[in-house]
């Protein structure tokens, strides 16, 4: 039993390193063989995380109603264990209730996103935990930005910003940036949306997260078409476009890589 727990913790770890990376379905297949070795284990909390994982995985890739499957499982799973209220199953809860909430965000279901992001804020914020509770808020400031109610998104995002800080990561600090810099572009302060945007870039390694280093990207190639800087513009829409073709070759669903790069020049899209 030991020899198969320690082959199930290096699947976990592989499909985590190929997810950061951006290889989703590669890193489906590992957490499949995690998920396998759980169950011959019988090992609840192991299923429950590989569960959670696959759902992750499946939400980057477009597939809704897997990663919506994979989710729904680990609630129902939890609710069935005796020691539910113990911190590592309701830290599991509180990650399926996010990532059901960015499915539904995904979706345009904004009022579901709203109210299961609401509870897994309330989870996170039970187990205090800084980077949860900066995950939860800006995902809810996400519905708010997407409603158009940028004033609330706004206050969300500032929240999101301190817990980060709290966290000390700089991956989601870059992720804060890149919400700042979107809604400082919606309200057409192009100088501050400009800032946040390149503070993000100087936090992200493109190599190892190249999702979140093309919304920046994007983004800058955007506004330096607006402003007239096409020289500027046309430059990040190469970078942009390469980023784009890796990414898809990585086997992502191209939905949501097609509706950033959908915003560059006719001449630079996928």
């Amino acid at each position: 039993r030991d020899s198969l727990r320690k082959e199930m913790s290096r699947y976990s770890l592989m499909g985590y390193a190929l997810r950061d990376s951006s290889q989703y379905l590669a890193a489906s297949e590992m957490h499949q063989r995690e998920l396998s070795l759980a169950q011959q284990l019988d090992d609840t909390l192991m299923v429950i995380n590989s569960l959670n994982s696959l759902g992750a995985n499946y939400r980057r890739m477009g597939i809704f109603n897997e990663a919506l499957d994979y989710y729904g499982q680990v609630l129902v799973m939890i609710q069935g264990v005796r020691s539910k209220g113990d911190s590592r199953y309701r830290k599991c809860q509180a990650v399926a209730y996010n990532g059901l909430g960015n499915v539904y965000t995904m979706m345009g279901n904004y009022a579901d996103a709203d109210s299961v992001l609401r509870i897994a804020l309330a989870i996170e914020t039970e187990l205090g935990s800084e980077n949860g509770m900066n995950v939860d808020n800006a995902n809810l400031g996400r519905v708010f930005e997407l409603r158009g109610q940028l004033d609330s998104a706004w206050n969300y995002y500032n929240r999101a910003f301190y817990h980060s800080k709290r966290y000390g990561s700089a991956l989601s600090l870059a992720y804060c940036h890149v919400n700042f810099g979107r809604v400082y572009e919606k309200r057409h302060q192009y100088a501050k949306a400009i800032k946040e945007f390149n503070l993000a870039f100087g936090l992200i390694d493109g190599k190892k997260d190249l999702w979140l280093w093309l919304q920046p990207c994007i983004a800058l190639a955007r506004i330096h078409m607006l402003t007239g800087d096409l020289t500027t513009s046309e430059g990040l829409s190469e970078r942009c476009a390469e980023g784009g073709q890796k990414h898809q070759l990585y086997g992502i669903s191209g939905r949501d890589i097609r509706a950033l790069l959908g915003t560059l020049p006719e001449t630079r899209r996928l």
